[in-house]
C-alpha cells in the first residue's frame, strides 16, 4: 500500500504521457487499418464479382440457347404443315445440334394426332464413358403411351393453363431421361386454339457443375434457386430440389433472413449481411434474378471472416509494432517521472498517516522547490481546519440522531391517536369502513376518526394547513377535541362550531383545518354532514358516481363564532361514500401536472372493484402511478364508507296500512287466468277509477311462468300476496322450489337476436327488471320470495 501511495503521482504522469502517445499511435493504426480493410474488401468483392459474372454469363447463355431452340421449335410446329415423322426428325436434329439442350419434345393435343394416344416424341442425351474416351448418345422415348399421360404432366399442364413460355420447377423426369431437370415450355397456338407444347430440357447436374465451378474462397458457395425458392444448384447434393429453408435450418426463422427471402422471392437483387448457415458469424449474401423469363434467383454466400482475413493479418502486425512502441515509451516515461517526483516522496510517506485519520502527525518542512513547499503548507492548513470541522460534525451528528429518535416517537404517537394506527378497517352487517393516512413527512397534519353509538356512525376527515411538527400538534388537538365532542351527541354542525371556537383560541400561528364531519344512520342510510372548507364527498353507487353538492363554512381555527350549515342525503343500499384530503387531487407528477378531480372521477368511474378497501387502495395506487418519481408534496387521507342496510321487503310495511290479498294456486301454467282474474278483482275493489293493468299483468305472468318452467314446481303450489301502496302495486310471490335468485343467476340476454337465439330464462327476467320499479329476492324458511313494485297508470 505504501509503495502504491508513493508511486501514485508517477502513475498519473505515466497515464497522461503514455495515453497521449498511445492515442496518437492508435489513431494512426486505426486509419491505416481502415484503409487496408477497405482496399482488401474491395479487391475481395471484385474477385467474387468477376467469378460470378463469368459463371452467370455462361449459364445465361446456356439457358437462352435452350429458350431460343425451344421457341424456334414451337414456331415450326405452329406455322408449318410438316407431318409427324418430319416433325420428329426436326426435333432430333435440334437436340443433336444444340449441346446445351439435354432433351426436347413436341407434344400435341391427342385430338389433333393420328394416334389415339397422342403424339409426344422425346429425344435426349445419354452420357457414356467408354474405355477410349467420353461420348454422348441421342436416345429416343415415346411419351405417348398408356402408362404415361403426358397431358397431365406439370410441363404440359402449365403451358396449357397459362398460355405463355416459362421454366418449370426442378423435377425428376420418369417419362424419358430419368434424371433431375428443369423444362422450358412454349405453348403452340394455332387457329384451332391450343395445339400442343414444345419443350427444351436442361439437366440440373450440368447447371450444378457450372454454378459450383465458381471458386470465390474456401468457404464461400453459390446457390441457384427456382421461382419457388427450391434449390436447383448447391454445394450439398442432398438438398437439390429441396426448399432453401430446409438447407438454412433454424436461421430461416430469423426476421432478417425472412425479410431477405421475401425480397428474393419478389425477383429483386441486392446484398445483405445475414447470419451464416452452418457456421458462426455473418455472411455477405448477394442475390440477383438470373433471367427475366424464369426469375431464377442466384445467391452467393460469402463469409465475412474470409473477406476480413487479410485485413486482420495486417492489423495484427501493426498492433505488435504498437505494443513494442508503447512499452519503450513507458520505460522512458518511468525514468523521467522518477527524477521529477523524487522531492515528493518524503511528503507522501508522512501524509499517508494523515490520510488514515491521524490528524496529530507532524508534517515535514520541505524546501526542495516552490511547488512542493506550497503543497506542504496547504496540508498543514487543512490539518487545522479538519480538526475543528470533525469536532463540530460529532456534535451535530449527536443532535441529529436525537432529533430522529424524537421524530420517530412522534410519528408513533400521532398514528396511535388515529383508529387502526392510521389504517382502519371496520366490517358490520350494515357498514363497511376503510380509512388510511400517509403523511408527506415523518409527521403530518391529515386526520380521521369515527365513533359508533346508538346505531349511528359519527366521523371526521380533516387536513391541517401546514405539514411537519406544527401540523402534527394542531392535528393532535383537533382529534382530541373531536373525540370529546362526538361523545356529547351533538350534530355535525354543532361539532364543527365547537371545534372552530376551541382551535381559534391561542392560534397565534394562524393555522387552520379543513374538515368534513358526518353522521350516518346505519338503519335508514340517512347521512347528515357539515363541511368546514373541505372538498365535497363523492357518492358511488351501482348506477352513477357524483360529487355531492354542499353548503360549507370557513376552515376551523380562523374566525370565532362561525356557523356551519347542515347537508343531508339518504345513501342508497350498497353505495359508497368517499371522503379525501387535497393530497389526492393536488398531487403532482414530474411534469408539474396536477392529478385533479377529473382524473379521480374518471378512475372511480372505470373501477370494477366494489369493497371499501379495494376502492381506497386503488385511489392511493392511482395517485402513486401518476406521481411516478415525484416526491409526495402533501399528506394524503382517504376514508371510504359503504352502507349495507339489512334486507327488508317493502310489502311488510305496506300491508300495515292496506289490506293485502292472498292467493294460492297450483304450480301450473293453466293457473295463469285464475291469478289475473283475482288480481283484477282485487284492484277494482281497492281503486274506484279506471286503471291500466297491461304492465302489471305482463310482469306477474313472466314471474309466474319463469318459476313454473325453471323452478321444479310440478308438485307444489305458488302463493301470491297483493297490496296497493301509494298508487303502486306490490306483489310478493312465494314458491318452495329449489333456491334460485333470477335477478343475479340468470344470464343477461343479448338483445337484437332472433327469438329462437335468445338464451332460455334471460329474456323473461330482463322484462321483469325493466318493467318493475323495484325487485328483490330472498330465501326464507326454505322458500323463494320475490317482491315486485309495479307502477299502475291510473286513467282519469
Amino acid at each position: 500500500m505504501k509503495q502504491f501511495t508513493q508511486w501514485s503521482i508517477r502513475l498519473q504522469l505515466f497515464a497522461s504521457l503514455g495515453t497521449g502517445a498511445a492515442l496518437i499511435f492508435s489513431v494512426f493504426l486505426y486509419l491505416n487499418h481502415q484503409e487496408a480493410e477497405k482496399r482488401i474488401k474491395t479487391e475481395s468483392k471484385l474477385h467474387a464479382k468477376e467469378a460470378i459474372t463469368s459463371m452467370v454469363t455462361g449459364l445465361v447463355k446456356n439457358l437462352e440457347e435452350v429458350e431460343l431452340s425451344t421457341t424456334m421449335l414451337s414456331v415450326i410446329a405452329q406455322h408449318s404443315n410438316y407431318s409427324e415423322p418430319q416433325l420428329t426428325n426436326i426435333l432430333k436434329n435440334i437436340v443433336v445440334n444444340n449441346h446445351y439442350i439435354y432433351g426436347a419434345s413436341i407434344a400435341i393435343e391427342p385430338k389433333y394426332s393420328d394416334d389415339k394416344n397422342g403424339y409426344a416424341p422425346y429425344f435426349y442425351r445419354k452420357q457414356e464413358t467408354p474405355a477410349n474416351g467420353s461420348k454422348q448418345s441421342i436416345l429416343f422415348s415415346d411419351l405417348a403411351h398408356q402408362d404415361y399421360d403426358y397431358t397431365q404432366q406439370i410441363w404440359y399442364a402449365n403451358a396449357k393453363v397459362h398460355g405463355k413460355a416459362s421454366w418449370t420447377a426442378p423435377y425428376f423426369d420418369d417419362g424419358g431421361g430419368h434424371i433431375y431437370m428443369s423444362t422450358f415450355t412454349v405453348p403452340i397456338i394455332t387457329e384451332k386454339g391450343f395445339y400442343g407444347v414444345a419443350t427444351g430440357d436442361i439437366a440440373l447436374q450440368s447447371i450444378n457443375e457450372k454454378v459450383q465451378s465458381v471458386a470465390i474462397s474456401k468457404n464461400a458457395y453459390t446457390l441457384l434457386l427456382d421461382h419457388s425458392l427450391n434449390i436447383i444448384s448447391g454445394p450439398d447434393p442432398k438438398f437439390l430440389t429441396k426448399p432453401l429453408t430446409e438447407m438454412l435450418g433454424n436461421i430461416s426463422e430469423q426476421q432478417a433472413w425472412r425479410d431477405a427471402l421475401q425480397t428474393i422471392y419478389e425477383g429483386n437483387n441486392g446484398t445483405a449481411n445475414l447470419p451464416c448457415p452452418h457456421q458462426k458469424g455473418n455472411c455477405l449474401v448477394a442475390y440477383l434474378p438470373l433471367l427475366k423469363t424464369n426469375s431464377w434467383p442466384l445467391l452467393v454466400i460469402y463469409p465475412e471472416s474470409e473477406i476480413y482475413a487479410e485485413a486482420l493479418k495486417f492489423t495484427v502486425k501493426y498492433a505488435l509494432v504498437a505494443l513494442l512502441f508503447i512499452a519503450l515509451l513507458i520505460i522512458f516515461i518511468a525514468l523521467l517521472v522518477k527524477r521529477l517526483t523524487q522531492p515528493l516522496s518524503l511528503l507522501t510517506k508522512t501524509v499517508e498517516s494523515f490520510g488514515q485519520g491521524n490528524l496529530n502527525v507532524t508534517l515535514p518542512n520541505i524546501q526542495s522547490n516552490t511547488e512542493t513547499n506550497t503543497l506542504a503548507l496547504a496540508f498543514k492548513g487543512m490539518q487545522v481546519s479538519l480538526t475543528e470541522y470533525i469536532g463540530r460534525l460529532k456534535t451535530e451528528t449527536a443532535n441529529i440522531n436525537r432529533l430522529e429518535g424524537e421524530l420517530s416517537a412522534a410519528t408513533q404517537i400521532q398514528m396511535e391517536m388515529l383508529p387502526g394506527n392510521g389504517l382502519a378497517k371496520l366490517q358490520f352487517s350494515s357498514l363497511s369502513l376503510w380509512a388510511h393516512v400517509i403523511p408527506a413527512k415523518s409527521v403530518g397534519g391529515d386526520l380521521y376518526h369515527y365513533r359508533i353509538n346508538e346505531n349511528k356512525l359519527t366521523f371526521i376527515v380533516g387536513d391541517v394547513s401546514d405539514k411537519g411538527v406544527p401540523a402534527a400538534l394542531f392535528m393532535a388537538t383537533t382529534v382530541s377535541l373531536f373525540k370529546q365532542y362526538s361523545q356529547q351527541r351533538k350534530s355535525p354542525a354543532q361539532i364543527l362550531t365547537r371545534l372552530n371556537d376551541a382551535l381559534e383560541e391561542h392560534n397565534d400561528a394562524c393555522m387552520f383545518v379543513t374538515a368534513c364531519v358526518g353522521e350516518l344512520n346505519l338503519g335508514s342510510g340517512e347521512l347528515i354532514y357539515s363541511s368546514a372548507g373541505h372538498s365535497p364527498p363523492l357518492l358511488k353507487s351501482e348506477l352513477k358516481l357524483l360529487e355531492l353538492t354542499q353548503d360549507t363554512g370557513p376552515a376551523l381555527g380562523l374566525v370565532a363564532g362561525a356557523s356551519y350549515p347542515t347537508n343531508n342525503i339518504t345513501m342508497p343500499a350498497k353505495s359508497q361514500l368517499i371522503i379525501y384530503t387535497d393530497g389526492v387531487d393536488e398531487a403532482f407528477n414530474t411534469q408539474k401536472e396536477m392529478y385533479g378531480l377529473d382524473r379521480l372521477l374518471m378512475h372511480l368511474n372505470h373501477l370494477e372493484v366494489s369493497s371499501t378497501q379495494e376502492i381506497g387502495e386503488s385511489i392511493f395506487s392511482s395517485v402513486a402511478t401518476f406521481s411516478g418519481e415525484q416526491d409526495q408534496s402533501d399528506d394524503i387521507t382517504v376514508m371510504v364508507l359503504e352502507f349495507k342496510p339489512a334486507f327488508r321487503f317493502l310489502i311488510h310495511s305496506a300491508s300495515v296500512s292496506s289490506e293485502p290479498m292472498h292467493l294460492s294456486v297450483p304450480a301450473h301454467t293453466s293457473s295463469m287466468p285464475l291469478i289475473l282474474n283475482a288480481f283484477d278483482d282485487y284492484l277494482k275493489h281497492q281503486l274506484d277509477s279506471a286503471f291500466d293493468l297491461g304492465t302489471a299483468q305482463l310482469v306477474i305472468e313472466e314471474a309466474f311462468v319463469n318459476a313454473v318452467n325453471h323452478g321444479k314446481l310440478s308438485l307444489n303450489t305458488v302463493e301470491f300476496h297483493f297490496v296497493v301502496h301509494e298508487g303502486h302495486l306490490l306483489v310478493e310471490m312465494i314458491d318452495s322450489g329449489t333456491a334460485f335468485n333470477p335477478f343475479e343467476q340468470c344470464p343477461e340476454p343479448e338483445l337484437g337476436l332472433e327469438i329462437d337465439e335468445v338464451e332460455i330464462g334471460g329474456l323473461g327476467v330482463h322484462l321483469i327488471k325493466s318493467m318493475s320499479l323495484e325487485h328483490e329476492y330472498q330465501r326464507l324458511r326454505g322458500k323463494n320470495h320475490i317482491c315486485l313494485l309495479i307502477s299502475c297508470e291510473i286513467s282519469i
